[in-house]
C-alpha cells in the first residue's frame, strides 16, 4: 500500500513537471502499472561505449532499447505519453536495480511511423583493473547488472562476436523476439559476465 502510494504521488509529479530529460534519485518499485500487461511484437537493445576517462577508470555507455507494438496497443500508449514514460523508465529501475546512482540521462521518444518507443540513457562503468604486465593492464566490465535479470549469460546464451568490438545476441524473452548489441571502442574479449579489452 506504501509502495503504491509512492507511485501515485511520483506518477502526479511526472505528469505535471515532465522532460523528456529526466534525472531522479526516487525510483519506486512498479504496483499497479497500467501497461504493464502489454507487449511488444518485438524489441532491440544497444549498449554502445560513448567515452572512455583519459586514465581508463571510469567510461560512460549509452543504452537504448527500441520496442516495436501493433496499431492497438501503441494507439494506447501514445494517448498516455507521459504515463508510459514514467512506467517504462520505473520499470528500468525496477528491473536493473543495481543501476539507481549510475544510470542518468533520460530520454524517452514515441515514433509514429513505425509504430515504436526508444528509451535511453547513460550508464557510467567502473571497470576493475587486473595487472598483467608493467605495460599490459587488463580493465574488465560487468555486466552482471544486465544479465542476470533477463536470465542470459555470454557463454551458455551464445553470444557472439559481431566483429572484434561487439557482442550481438538474439532470442526470446517473455516471448518477445529481442536483438541485442553491446559495442565497445575496443577488440574485446569476455567470459560469462564480464567483457575486457583484449591484446593482440
Amino acid at each position: 500500500m506504501k509502495k503504491s502510494i509512492y507511485f501515485l504521488i511520483f506518477l502526479l509529479f511526472f505528469n505535471i513537471f515532465f522532460q523528456k530529460n529526466i534525472n531522479s534519485d526516487i525510483y519506486p518499485e512498479i504496483e499497479g502499472a497500467k501497461f504493464s500487461h502489454l507487449k511488444p511484437l518485438k524489441m532491440t537493445i544497444d549498449i554502445k561505449m560513448e567515452s572512455l576517462d583519459p586514465n581508463l577508470q571510469s567510461a560512460y555507455f549509452k543504452y537504448t532499447d527500441v520496442s516495436f507494438w501493433n496499431k492497438k496497443d501503441f494507439e494506447k500508449i501514445n494517448n498516455n505519453q507521459n504515463l508510459f514514460r514514467a512506467e517504462e523508465i520505473l520499470g528500468f529501475f525496477s528491473i536493473f536495480k543495481g543501476l539507481k546512482d549510475y544510470a542518468e540521462s533520460f530520454v524517452a521518444d514515441f515514433k509514429e511511423a513505425d509504430r515504436s518507443f526508444v528509451l535511453s540513457c547513460r550508464i557510467k562503468f567502473f571497470p576493475t583493473e587486473e595487472k598483467l604486465s608493467a605495460f599490459k593492464t587488463r580493465y574488465k566490465y560487468d555486466f552482471s547488472w544486465f544479465l542476470d535479470n533477463l536470465k542470459l549469460d555470454f557463454i551458455k546464451n551464445n553470444f557472439t562476436l559481431k566483429n572484434d568490438k561487439m557482442l550481438y545476441w538474439e532470442g526470446l524473452i517473455d516471448n518477445v523476439p529481442i536483438t541485442i548489441n553491446i559495442e565497445f571502442d575496443f577488440p574485446i574479449a569476455f567470459n560469462s559476465k564480464q567483457v575486457w579489452n583484449k591484446f593482440e
